[in-house]
């Protein structure tokens, strides 16, 4: 806190300095509730008032910088104050204004400075995740950028090692290409449980499916290991949320994957698990603008298939969900041998977004690479 000499003389000039402090710590707490409310946080980038979002991050800079807050308190008035500069800056970008780059390095400088001064601190929260959104997205430095999430990832935070995870995988962007690293964090983020909801369910998924198109990564673990591990998850969940199970977490798509999977291996379709998998995802459906969604994967087993694929895939504009899809399409391809329709699924892929579908591009580029595609 402000040291505070009251001389009696100096009676009257200390009384302000005190209101003057109090009204900034007044103020600090109007613009922590702000960013973090409803306001800020469930509102698209058009409908932000920027300015006020603005003057919420003023205040907040000027807390940190006036006050020695305790640790505690002032780790959160640094988080929300991280949080605010992204959403005022990711808001900036998606509106074609300049983002502020000064205020941003001052911004990860007082970050910086709170983990210099504090080094034993485990619990950084979104601080660092946020941090390393800053450097990578919107000052392109990707280094700066993984250095914070390698170091949050080191005490267990579920973002930062999904992020390593995905991009070991595919690499660049200031990270080298390392498929066994990929699947290290991803069971480390697995090994989160359900603390961080779906995460651990999905780093689970995805490690599941480099084993089985890299078995060699792990000496000690087997596709086929995963499959009861993401169950196990999804009925934790599911018991502690009754109220939205359906598909928690993606389940019919899990067991969508692990029949592609066991058709590969043994050649032999487990009709009854794919029927589980289709009607747990068609009863997750919420519209009819789903139906070609739902569609695209009713056709995976069916004697149309090869009549179909292509012309749904072309049909899907979300580019997120046709890039899965299409994958699902390549894996239904393969364990049937047909290279020429995976071929043509690939060239779908290929010119979706590489950002959106990266994970799964890179799997079929080593997989061609591998010789085994």
């Amino acid at each position: 806190m402000i040291i505070r000499i009251c001389l009696l003389t100096l009676y009257g000039f200390c009384s302000a300095v005190l209101a003057a402090e109090q009204n900034l710590l007044d103020s600090a707490e109007q613009a922590i509730l702000y960013v973090v409310g409803d306001d800020v946080q469930k509102q698209p980038y058009e409908e932000l008032d920027l300015q006020a979002l603005e003057d919420a991050a003023d205040i907040l800079s000027r807390t940190i910088e006036y006050y020695d807050l305790p640790l505690e308190r002032n780790l959160f008035v640094h988080q929300v104050f991280i949080k605010a500069l992204t959403i005022l800056n990711f808001a900036r970008m998606e509106l074609d204004q300049n983002v502020h780059i000064e205020q941003l390095e001052r911004g990860l400088k007082k970050v910086d400075e709170l983990l210099e001064h504090n080094p034993n601190i485990s619990d950084f929260g979104d601080l660092l995740f946020e941090s390393g959104h800053i450097a990578r997205f919107l000052l392109e430095a990707p280094r700066l950028g993984y250095q914070y999430w390698h170091l949050c990832a080191k005490h267990a935070h579920a973002g930062c090692m999904n992020i390593l995870a995905f991009n070991y995988f595919s690499g660049g962007y200031g990270i080298r290409q390392d498929i066994e690293k990929s699947y290290y964090w991803h069971n480390q983020t697995y090994l989160t449980g359900t603390r961080f909801h779906c995460a651990g369910v999905y780093s689970a998924r995805i490690a599941r499916e480099i084993l089985f198109l890299f078995p060699e990564v792990s000496d000690d673990k087997k596709w086929q290991d995963w499959s009861p591990e993401i169950d196990e998850l999804i009925r934790q969940l599911e018991e502690n949320d009754e109220a939205n199970i359906a598909n928690m977490c993606g389940k019919g798509q899990s067991l969508l994957k692990q029949y592609l999977y066991e058709l590969t291996d043994n050649n032999k379709p487990n009709v009854a698990l794919l029927e589980h998998a289709k009607n747990i995802i068609k009863s997750a459906q919420t519209s009819e603008n789903e139906g070609e969604l739902i569609e695209s994967f009713e056709i995976i087993g069916r004697a149309d298939f090869f009549d179909k694929s292509l012309n749904l895939l072309q049909k899907i504009e979300d580019p997120f969900a046709k890039c899965n899809i299409a994958f699902n399409h390549t894996l239904y391809s393969q364990a049937l041998k047909a290279t020429q329709h995976s071929d043509a699924v690939f060239s779908i892929m290929s010119a979706l977004d590489s950002e959106i579908c990266k994970q799964n591009i890179t799997s079929i580029e080593l997989m061609r690479t591998k010789g085994t595609w």
